[in-house]
C-alpha cells in the first residue's frame, strides 16, 4: 500500500453538509461509519491518535519489526462464517486470513499442559481425554455456551428495537438471557463440576475477555468460547489490515477518516446534537457516533447539562482490566527458532481468581502470562521481514502501579519509572 488512506486534520478543510461524525476509529467506529457510507450516507470519522485503526493498528520499531496492539487473533471468520462475510462486506472482500492450524491454544497450568483443538467435537474429544471422570460435566458445558450464545442472539436483536417495542417486548429476551449474563462463569461451571482443574481449563481464555471466573459474567465467558471453538486466524499481513482495507471501502464511498483530530466536546442544543468541536473549530452535522468508550463520551465530551438529559449514571462503572506486554524482536526467522503459531497461556495454579486479586508489579509474570508469536502466524511476514522473528508476552497490569507517574512526560518518566519496567522486562524474558 504505496498511500496512506486517511489524512491529516486541518480546521481549514471543507466539512459541511456532513450526516455523521463518527468519534475513534477503532473497528467499531470504522464499521458504524462504513456500513453508512455504503448507505449512500456522508460521513467522517475523527481520530485523535496520529494512527488510525485503535486496536486494529500496527507499530513499528527500527523499521525491520511490527507489532499488532491488539488483535493477536479472531475466531469465527472460516469460509462462510457470517463475521467472515461482515469483514467481507466491509473490506470488500480484499481482507484474507490465515488459519492457525488445528491446536491455536496451549495452556500451562500449574506443569499440566492442555491443548486446544479447532472444531467443537475435537474439543469435546480432547477436553474427555483429559478429564474421563467428567464426560457429563463437559457435554453439559458445551449445552450451556450453545444455549447462551442462542438467547444472545435474541438479546441482542431486542437492543435494535424501536422504544415502543423494546419496552413491551424486549423484557421477554432480557429475562431468557438473564440466566447467564447475571451469574458469573465460577457460579454456573461450579454448578456442572466441583473439579477446580477443569474449571480453570475451561476458563483458559478469559484473558481474552478480561476478569477471572468469579467476576465475569458467563454470558461473556460464553460467547467468547463460542467465537474461538472453531479455531484461531489472523489477518494476512497484520491487524492494520483490517484497519486499512476497511478505510479504502470507506474511502471508495465518499467517506473519510483523520487523524490528529481530537474532539473536545460533543456540541449539543436542548438535547438535540448539533455538532463537535476539535479545538476551536465547531463541525456541524446531524448525529454523531462515539466510539471512545462509555467513560469518555459521557464524561469528557458531554456537558454536564447534556448528561442529565441522557439520564444515564456511569457512577458505578468501574474501569477495565489493564495489562502489561513486553515486544520482542528476533533476529533470526521463526522456522530457525521453532516458533509456533498457536498461542501459550501459562498460569502458575488453577485459582486465576487468586492469582489475578493478589498478583504484584513484581511477580504477575510469575502468575500469569500469555505468549504470542505474530510473525509466525503471518505467511507474509519472511517476505517482508526475511530472517527475523517477533514474540509478545502479555500479563495483568494495574493503573495503580504506576499512578504516581502520571503526570511525568511520556517517554521522559525518571529514573524509579525506569527501573519498573526493566524489572518487567527481565521478569517475563525470564518467563
Amino acid at each position: 500500500m504505496s498511500e496512506k488512506p486517511y489524512k491529516q486534520f486541518s480546521p481549514d478543510l471543507d466539512f459541511s453538509n456532513i450526516d455523521h461524525i463518527v468519534i475513534g476509529s477503532g473497528v467499531g467506529g470504522l464499521t458504524a461509519a462504513t456500513w453508512l457510507a455504503k448507505a449512500g450516507e456522508k460521513v467522517v470519522v475523527f481520530e485523535r491518535h496520529y494512527k488510525p485503526g485503535g486496536f486494529t493498528h500496527s507499530f513499528k520499531r527500527k523499521n525491520i519489526f511490527r507489532w499488532d496492539v491488539g488483535v493477536h487473533y479472531v475466531g469465527n471468520v472460516g469460509e462462510g462464517s457470517s463475521l467472515r462475510g461482515l469483514f467481507d462486506f466491509l473490506t470488500n472482500h480484499k481482507l484474507e486470513w490465515e488459519s492457525m492450524g488445528d491446536v491455536y491454544d496451549i495452556a500451562h497450568i500449574a506443569g499440566e499442559t492442555y491443548e486446544f483443538k479447532a472444531g467443537k467435537e475435537n474439543f469435546r474429544k480432547q477436553m474427555k481425554n483429559y478429564f474421563p471422570g467428567e464426560v457429563h460435566a463437559i457435554d453439559k458445558y458445551l449445552k450451556l455456551i450453545d444455549k447462551s450464545n442462542k438467547r444472545a442472539n435474541a438479546y441482542f436483536v431486542q437492543k435494535a428495537f424501536k422504544p415502543f417495542l423494546n419496552k413491551t417486548l424486549g423484557w421477554f429476551f432480557r429475562d431468557r438471557y438473564a440466566p447467564f449474563s447475571q451469574k458469573t462463569t465460577l457460579e454456573i461451571l461450579s454448578e456442572i463440576t466441583s473439579n477446580k482443574q477443569l474449571i480453570a481449563v475451561l476458563c483458559v481464555q478469559c484473558g481474552n475477555y478480561g476478569l477471572s471466573p468469579k467476576y465475569s459474567s458467563f454470558a461473556a465467558h460464553a460467547l467468547i468460547v463460542g467465537h474461538f471453538m472453531e479455531g484461531g486466524y489472523v489477518p494476512v499481513g497484520g491487524a492494520d489490515q483490517i484497519c486499512y482495507k476497511t478505510i479504502e471501502t470507506l474511502n471508495s464511498h465518499g467517506g473519510q477518516v483523520f487523524v490528529d483530530a481530537e474532539v473536545k466536546e460533543i456540541v449539543t442544543d436542548k438535547g438535540k446534537v448539533k455538532g463537535v468541536r476539535i479545538g476551536d473549530t465547531l463541525i456541524n452535522c446531524s448525529s454523531v457516533i462515539s466510539n471512545v468508550g462509555v467513560n469518555n463520551t459521557f464524561n469528557q465530551l458531554l456537558t454536564k447539562e447534556a448528561r442529565q438529559r441522557c439520564n444515564f449514571d456511569t457512577g458505578k462503572m468501574e474501569p477495565s482490566s489493564g495489562h502489561m506486554c513486553l515486544y520482542i524482536g528476533l533476529d533470526k526467522s521463526d522456522a530457525e527458532l521453532n516458533l509456533p503459531k498457536y498461542n501459550i497461556w501459562s498460569f502458575a495454579n488453577n485459582d486465576f481468581d487468586e492469582l489475578f486479586d493478589t498478583a504484584t508489579l513484581k511477580d504477575s509474570p510469575g502468575k500469569f502470562a500469555y505468549i504470542s508469536f505474530p510473525s509466525a502466524k503471518d505467511p507474509l511476514w519472511q517476505e517482508k521481514h526475511p530472517g527475523t522473528a517477533t514474540i509478545q508476552a502479555l500479563t495483568m497490569g494495574r493503573y495503580n502501579w504506576f499512578s504516581e507517574y502520571e503526570n511525568q512526560p511520556c517517554m521522559n518518566r525518571d529514573k524509579n519509572y525506569m527501573a519498573l519496567k526493566k524489572d518487567f522486562e527481565n521478569a517475563m524474558l525470564k518467563k
